[in-house]
């Protein structure tokens, strides 16, 4: 697997030992939205609490490389679920000087 683009925003992660690339395009914030119909911080709220529909709809609509179905056919249990909420966190927001440095700073600095 290639190595994430992190200007990108691109996060690599391991799930049930399938390596995945995740990135919040706007295709996949677009399909969250869809299929939770949750505000931002409820989204932000249900990872952070382990809500497994939260962290699965996110997983899905979020991966760029990689086999969510075979990722998720692999899942017994709930062990991996909370680092794979983290590495979600992580692609949802990156870090300022990275998303900076891919031209996409804070929407309110912008002069339109």
């Amino acid at each position: 697997m290639r190595k994430p683009n992190k200007s990108r925003g691109e996060v690599a992660c391991t799930f049930n030992g399938s390596d995945v690339i995740l990135c919040a395009n706007m295709q996949a914030l677009d399909q969250i939205d869809a299929e939770l119909d949750l505000s931002i911080s409820e989204i932000m709220a249900g990872l952070q609490s382990g809500k497994i529909r939260v962290i699965k709809s996110c997983f899905e609509a979020m991966i760029v490389e990689g086999d969510a179905d075979a990722a998720l056919k692999k899942t017994v249990g709930i062990l991996g679920f909370s680092d794979l909420a983290g590495k979600i966190v992580e692609a949802l927001v990156p870090e300022a000087d990275e998303a900076d440095a891919a031209g996409k700073g804070n929407a309110a600095e912008s002069d339109h």
